[in-house]
């Protein structure tokens, strides 16, 4: 889970630990990137605000799709202006949630992104 807003982040974390998941968290898209790096293993989602400081939102999906193929994002956003249909286009592992979002909602989503079947390469 990244996302510079700790309030946010905080409650979404809560979320996710009720729906049943273990989490890591992180402020930034640098540290998240970093910890994708080190536990891309034990990763099943990455869920990743769009606006963050220098390493955005999308910049992480892209470099989660080059790396790690088959992981699955989910980006959220509570107000964007980017255009994400080319981010969307073509990638059955990668969805957006726009902001607020019910828990149910994001975990129908997980258990679809974890259910599709993957080819690489």
């Amino acid at each position: 889970m990244i996302d510079d807003h700790i309030e946010v982040r905080k409650t979404l974390v809560r979320i996710l630990e009720w729906l049943g998941y273990r989490v890591m968290d992180v402020g930034d898209g640098e540290s998240g990137l970093t910890v994708i790096a080190e536990y891309a293993d034990l990763l099943a989602v990455v869920i990743v605000d769009i606006s963050l400081g220098l390493v955005s939102g999308v910049d992480v999906q892209q470099h989660v799709r080059q790396i790690y193929p088959s992981l699955p994002v989910i980006l959220t956003s509570g107000y964007t202006t980017i255009d994400l249909t080319a981010v969307l286009a073509h990638d059955p592992l990668t969805r957006f949630l726009p902001k607020p979002f019910a828990p149910e909602l994001l975990h129908t989503v997980i258990a679809e992104l974890v259910a599709v079947p993957v080819s690489v390469g």
